[in-house]
């Protein structure tokens, strides 16, 4: 599994994919894995191959992997000459020549292999690091991409009268006065309906 069909799992991906960051960095990614599989030679893991876009890797009579193959066969040419200059060409000294140089040729190409996927190890830390990124945008801002809804004039919410602070409590019902404004307002009326009727004490 790539790391593609790995983000593919996300719902965020949809959007990801579209993204321009996302659009620019990914072909420039396949390019520069493809440049370190095409600089080192080697087959590559089917994983390796994928990250570079599922394209063959083109023949490199010059990468890592060929010099170091011709590296050996010289060094066996100059070991067989010297045997044979040497008179020993069936000795065990020609075949021990022959050995070592073998030994050097796999060291060489274990050491090559080490640095090649130190490369694409960095340039995959490098490309998910900026995609997953973009997940983060998207996660924080999960609406970017929609268009805002309309502001219009914020009234007065449900069952609180207008012109009044919220400070207020509101009413639950006509005439049932909880908050603490119940005693203060409440007894001024009835003082002023007392007035009203000539101070005889009479409320009606």
């Amino acid at each position: 599994m790539s790391i593609w069909d790995t983000w593919a799992t996300d719902p965020r991906y949809a959007q990801v994919v579209n993204d321009p960051r996302f659009l620019q960095a990914t072909p420039l990614f396949k390019s520069k894995i493809h440049d370190i599989l095409f600089k080192y030679g080697f087959t590559g893991t089917p994983d390796q191959q994928a990250l570079a876009g599922g394209t063959p890797i083109e023949n490199n009579p010059y990468s890592v992997s060929a010099l170091l193959k011709q590296g050996q066969q010289n060094a066996n040419h100059s070991t067989i000459n010297a045997a044979n200059a040497a008179g020993l060409e069936e000795s065990g000294a020609a075949a021990g020549g022959l050995n070592a140089n073998a030994e050097n040729y796999k060291r060489g190409v274990s050491e090559a292999a080490s640095q090649e996927g130190g490369e694409i190890s960095s340039a995959l830390g490098d490309y998910t690091g900026s995609i997953n990124s973009i997940f983060g945008s998207l996660e924080n801002n999960p609406v970017a991409n929609a268009a805002a809804p309309p502001v219009g004039p914020v009234g007065p919410a449900p069952g609180q009268a207008t012109g009044y602070g919220t400070a207020f409590p509101t009413p639950q019902g006509p005439y049932q006065r909880t908050g603490p404004e119940a005693g203060g307002v409440v007894q001024k009326l009835k003082a002023r309906r007392i007035g009203a009727v000539g101070g005889m004490g009479h409320i009606t």
